[in-house]
Protein backbone atom coordinates (compact mmCIF):
# COMPACT_ATOMS: atom_id res chain seq x y z
CA UNK A 1 0.00 0.00 0.00
CA UNK A 2 0.81 3.40 -0.68
CA UNK A 3 2.06 6.03 2.42
CA UNK A 4 -2.28 7.84 1.35
CA UNK A 5 -3.58 4.31 1.71
CA UNK A 6 -1.87 3.25 4.42
CA UNK A 7 -2.47 6.97 6.38
CA UNK A 8 -5.98 7.01 5.60
CA UNK A 9 -6.39 3.39 6.78
CA UNK A 10 -5.03 4.46 10.29
CA UNK A 11 -7.47 7.50 10.24
CA UNK A 12 -10.42 5.43 9.71
CA UNK A 13 -9.73 3.05 12.51
CA UNK A 14 -9.16 5.89 14.98
CA UNK A 15 -12.60 7.44 13.53
CA UNK A 16 -13.95 4.19 14.45
CA UNK A 17 -12.34 4.21 17.62
CA UNK A 18 -13.13 7.85 18.73
CA UNK A 19 -16.61 7.24 17.74
CA UNK A 20 -17.21 4.26 19.87
CA UNK A 21 -15.47 6.11 22.90
CA UNK A 22 -17.70 8.98 22.21
CA UNK A 23 -20.96 7.12 21.90
CA UNK A 24 -20.12 4.93 25.01
CA UNK A 25 -20.15 8.68 27.33
CA UNK A 26 -23.32 10.26 25.27
CA UNK A 27 -25.67 7.94 23.76
CA UNK A 28 -28.11 10.19 22.07
CA UNK A 29 -25.65 11.63 19.96
CA UNK A 30 -26.56 12.34 16.24
CA UNK A 31 -24.40 11.12 14.01
CA UNK A 32 -23.60 14.74 12.67
CA UNK A 33 -22.27 15.61 16.05
CA UNK A 34 -20.18 12.73 16.33
CA UNK A 35 -18.31 12.90 12.97
CA UNK A 36 -17.57 16.25 13.60
CA UNK A 37 -16.65 16.00 16.99
CA UNK A 38 -13.98 13.06 15.83
CA UNK A 39 -13.11 14.88 12.57
CA UNK A 40 -11.74 18.14 14.61
CA UNK A 41 -9.98 15.73 16.88
CA UNK A 42 -8.20 14.10 14.46
CA UNK A 43 -7.72 17.47 12.52
CA UNK A 44 -5.74 18.84 15.68
CA UNK A 45 -3.38 16.14 16.22
CA UNK A 46 -1.98 16.12 12.84
CA UNK A 47 -1.96 19.96 12.44
CA UNK A 48 -0.05 19.75 15.96
CA UNK A 49 2.59 17.21 14.43
CA UNK A 50 3.07 18.94 10.91
CA UNK A 51 3.67 22.32 12.82
CA UNK A 52 6.48 20.44 15.12
CA UNK A 53 7.85 18.44 12.45
CA UNK A 54 8.39 21.83 10.37
CA UNK A 55 10.17 23.86 13.95
CA UNK A 56 6.88 26.08 13.93
CA UNK A 57 6.01 24.53 17.04
CA UNK A 58 8.40 23.19 20.13
CA UNK A 59 9.54 19.37 19.61
CA UNK A 60 7.11 16.97 20.52
CA UNK A 61 4.23 19.33 22.66
CA UNK A 62 1.64 17.21 21.99
CA UNK A 63 2.87 14.38 23.00
CA UNK A 64 4.23 15.90 26.44
CA UNK A 65 0.77 17.42 26.60
CA UNK A 66 -1.30 13.98 26.57
CA UNK A 67 1.38 12.75 28.53
CA UNK A 68 0.50 14.64 31.86
CA UNK A 69 -3.03 15.78 33.09
CA UNK A 70 -5.57 16.59 30.51
CA UNK A 71 -5.52 20.39 32.17
CA UNK A 72 -2.41 20.38 29.91
CA UNK A 73 -4.10 19.74 26.52
CA UNK A 74 -6.73 21.91 27.49
CA UNK A 75 -4.16 24.93 27.77
CA UNK A 76 -1.95 23.42 25.00
CA UNK A 77 -5.22 24.11 22.93
CA UNK A 78 -6.23 27.19 23.90
CA UNK A 79 -2.49 28.80 23.02
CA UNK A 80 -3.03 27.30 20.13
CA UNK A 81 -6.41 28.69 19.34
CA UNK A 82 -4.99 32.41 20.17
CA UNK A 83 -1.61 31.72 18.26
CA UNK A 84 -3.20 30.56 15.09
CA UNK A 85 -6.67 32.00 15.29
CA UNK A 86 -8.22 29.58 12.56
CA UNK A 87 -11.32 27.89 14.40
CA UNK A 88 -9.80 24.59 14.78
CA UNK A 89 -9.02 24.75 17.90
CA UNK A 90 -11.83 27.38 18.99
CA UNK A 91 -14.13 26.78 22.29
CA UNK A 92 -11.18 24.39 23.44
CA UNK A 93 -11.92 23.25 27.11
CA UNK A 94 -15.54 24.25 26.85
CA UNK A 95 -18.28 21.98 28.11
CA UNK A 96 -18.99 21.52 24.65
CA UNK A 97 -15.65 20.24 23.04
CA UNK A 98 -16.14 16.52 23.31
CA UNK A 99 -12.82 16.22 22.07
CA UNK A 100 -11.39 16.47 25.74
CA UNK A 101 -13.42 13.70 27.16
CA UNK A 102 -12.36 11.02 25.00
CA UNK A 103 -10.51 8.29 27.43
CA UNK A 104 -7.46 9.53 27.97
CA UNK A 105 -5.43 6.16 27.19
CA UNK A 106 -6.80 6.03 23.53
CA UNK A 107 -5.96 9.37 22.90
CA UNK A 108 -2.12 8.58 24.16
CA UNK A 109 -2.13 5.32 22.09
CA UNK A 110 -3.24 7.78 18.90
CA UNK A 111 -1.08 10.34 19.60
CA UNK A 112 2.32 8.05 20.19
CA UNK A 113 1.30 6.54 17.08
CA UNK A 114 2.02 9.67 15.10
CA UNK A 115 5.66 9.68 16.22
CA UNK A 116 8.78 7.82 15.55
CA UNK A 117 9.07 4.85 15.22
CA UNK A 118 5.24 3.87 15.01
CA UNK A 119 4.99 6.38 12.17
CA UNK A 120 6.93 6.09 9.34
CA UNK A 121 5.77 9.53 7.99
CA UNK A 122 7.33 12.41 8.72
CA UNK A 123 5.15 14.94 9.18
CA UNK A 124 7.66 17.63 8.02
CA UNK A 125 7.66 16.93 4.39
CA UNK A 126 3.90 15.96 4.10
CA UNK A 127 2.21 18.86 2.13
CA UNK A 128 -1.43 19.72 1.40
CA UNK A 129 -1.63 17.93 -1.62
CA UNK A 130 -0.97 14.59 0.68
CA UNK A 131 -3.70 15.76 3.04
CA UNK A 132 -6.17 16.54 0.86
CA UNK A 133 -5.43 13.25 -0.81
CA UNK A 134 -6.09 11.61 2.34
CA UNK A 135 -9.39 13.52 3.53
CA UNK A 136 -10.66 12.93 -0.01
CA UNK A 137 -10.52 8.81 0.49
CA UNK A 138 -12.52 9.24 3.40
CA UNK A 139 -15.32 11.66 2.61
CA UNK A 140 -17.01 8.82 0.74
CA UNK A 141 -17.85 7.22 4.40
CA UNK A 142 -19.01 8.15 7.75
CA UNK A 143 -19.99 6.90 11.43
CA UNK A 144 -23.36 5.70 11.58
CA UNK A 145 -24.84 4.24 15.15
CA UNK A 146 -26.96 1.52 15.06
CA UNK A 147 -29.03 1.49 18.24
CA UNK A 148 -31.13 -1.58 17.08
CA UNK A 149 -29.26 -4.02 19.50
CA UNK A 150 -30.14 -2.72 22.50
CA UNK A 151 -26.65 -1.16 22.76
CA UNK A 152 -25.10 1.73 20.31
CA UNK A 153 -23.00 0.37 17.64
CA UNK A 154 -20.55 2.31 15.54
CA UNK A 155 -19.42 1.58 12.14
CA UNK A 156 -18.34 3.47 9.23
CA UNK A 157 -20.40 3.02 6.60
CA UNK A 158 -20.80 4.60 2.74
CA UNK A 159 -22.75 8.40 3.05
CA UNK A 160 -26.00 7.91 1.09
CA UNK A 161 -24.84 10.48 -1.40
CA UNK A 162 -21.61 8.39 -2.07
CA UNK A 163 -23.61 5.11 -2.13
CA UNK A 164 -23.62 3.91 -6.08
CA UNK A 165 -20.10 6.34 -6.99
CA UNK A 166 -16.36 6.39 -5.93
CA UNK A 167 -14.69 9.09 -4.87
CA UNK A 168 -12.06 9.65 -7.67
CA UNK A 169 -8.91 11.90 -6.80
CA UNK A 170 -7.89 14.39 -9.43
CA UNK A 171 -4.09 13.58 -9.90
CA UNK A 172 -2.14 16.66 -8.37
CA UNK A 173 -0.28 16.97 -11.80
CA UNK A 174 -3.76 17.64 -13.76
CA UNK A 175 -4.69 20.04 -10.98
CA UNK A 176 -1.98 21.94 -11.68
CA UNK A 177 -2.11 22.26 -15.30
CA UNK A 178 -5.84 23.42 -15.12
CA UNK A 179 -4.90 25.96 -13.05
CA UNK A 180 -1.97 26.91 -14.52
CA UNK A 181 -3.94 27.15 -18.13
CA UNK A 182 -7.03 28.99 -16.57
CA UNK A 183 -4.77 31.93 -14.97
CA UNK A 184 -2.81 32.21 -18.37
CA UNK A 185 -5.93 33.24 -20.21
CA UNK A 186 -6.29 36.30 -17.37
CA UNK A 187 -6.10 39.73 -18.35
CA UNK A 188 -2.77 40.51 -17.98
CA UNK A 189 -3.33 43.61 -15.72
CA UNK A 190 -5.82 41.87 -13.39
CA UNK A 191 -3.02 40.83 -11.08
CA UNK A 192 -5.36 39.94 -8.00
CA UNK A 193 -8.64 37.95 -9.62
CA UNK A 194 -11.44 36.52 -7.25
CA UNK A 195 -11.50 32.94 -7.58
CA UNK A 196 -14.37 30.98 -6.07
CA UNK A 197 -14.10 26.61 -6.15
CA UNK A 198 -18.00 26.17 -5.45
CA UNK A 199 -17.25 22.20 -4.50
CA UNK A 200 -14.18 23.02 -3.25
CA UNK A 201 -13.61 19.95 -0.91
CA UNK A 202 -9.94 19.30 0.37
CA UNK A 203 -9.08 22.71 -1.23
CA UNK A 204 -6.22 21.28 -3.44
CA UNK A 205 -7.78 23.55 -6.49
CA UNK A 206 -8.01 26.50 -4.37
CA UNK A 207 -4.60 26.09 -3.22
CA UNK A 208 -3.19 25.40 -6.45
CA UNK A 209 -4.63 28.52 -7.38
CA UNK A 210 -3.42 30.70 -5.30
CA UNK A 211 -0.02 29.19 -5.62
CA UNK A 212 0.03 30.42 -9.36
CA UNK A 213 -1.77 34.05 -8.66
CA UNK A 214 1.20 34.35 -5.66
CA UNK A 215 3.56 33.95 -8.45
CA UNK A 216 2.12 36.15 -10.97
CA UNK A 217 1.94 39.00 -8.01
CA UNK A 218 4.78 38.65 -7.04
CA UNK A 219 6.86 38.72 -10.19
CA UNK A 220 4.72 41.73 -11.20
CA UNK A 221 6.28 43.84 -8.14
CA UNK A 222 9.61 43.08 -8.78
CA UNK A 223 11.74 46.29 -9.01
CA UNK A 224 8.67 48.74 -8.20
CA UNK A 225 9.68 49.31 -5.26
CA UNK A 226 6.83 47.99 -3.30
CA UNK A 227 6.83 47.45 0.27
CA UNK A 228 4.59 44.30 -0.11
CA UNK A 229 7.56 42.02 -1.21
CA UNK A 230 10.77 41.01 0.44
CA UNK A 231 14.09 39.44 -1.87
CA UNK A 232 15.13 36.57 -0.15
CA UNK A 233 17.94 35.76 -2.64
CA UNK A 234 19.82 36.54 -5.55
CA UNK A 235 17.38 36.21 -7.52
CA UNK A 236 14.43 35.47 -5.46
CA UNK A 237 11.56 37.54 -3.89
CA UNK A 238 8.40 36.77 -1.78
CA UNK A 239 5.64 38.44 -0.45
CA UNK A 240 5.50 39.76 3.12
CA UNK A 241 3.59 37.57 5.27
CA UNK A 242 0.90 40.60 5.65
CA UNK A 243 1.00 40.91 2.02
CA UNK A 244 0.30 37.58 1.03
CA UNK A 245 -2.40 37.25 3.85
CA UNK A 246 -4.68 39.76 2.12
CA UNK A 247 -3.98 38.16 -0.81
CA UNK A 248 -5.85 35.20 0.15
CA UNK A 249 -8.04 36.32 2.38
CA UNK A 250 -9.77 39.11 0.17
CA UNK A 251 -9.25 37.13 -2.97
CA UNK A 252 -10.09 33.40 -2.69
CA UNK A 253 -13.22 31.58 -1.40
CA UNK A 254 -14.19 27.98 -1.71
CA UNK A 255 -18.37 26.53 -0.94
CA UNK A 256 -19.03 22.99 0.33
CA UNK A 257 -21.91 20.89 1.54
CA UNK A 258 -19.53 18.66 3.93
CA UNK A 259 -18.67 20.25 6.13
CA UNK A 260 -15.87 17.55 7.46
CA UNK A 261 -14.33 18.02 4.19
CA UNK A 262 -13.73 21.47 4.77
Amino acid sequence: ATAGETFVEQLNRWRVELGEDIVRRHVEISEELLNDAVQRILNRLIFIRMCEDRGIEGEAVLRRAFAGEMANVTQLFQRLDDRYNTGLFHAAGAQTDLSLEVDSQLMRRIVESLYSPRSTLSFAVLDADFLGLAYEATLAQHLTVDRRAGRAEVNLNSKPEYAKREVVTTPQGLVDMTMSEAISHLDPTKLTPKVLDFAVGSGRFLVSAFDRVLDRYTTSLIGSGSTEIVKTGENEWRLTFEAKRNLLTENFYGIEIDYNAV
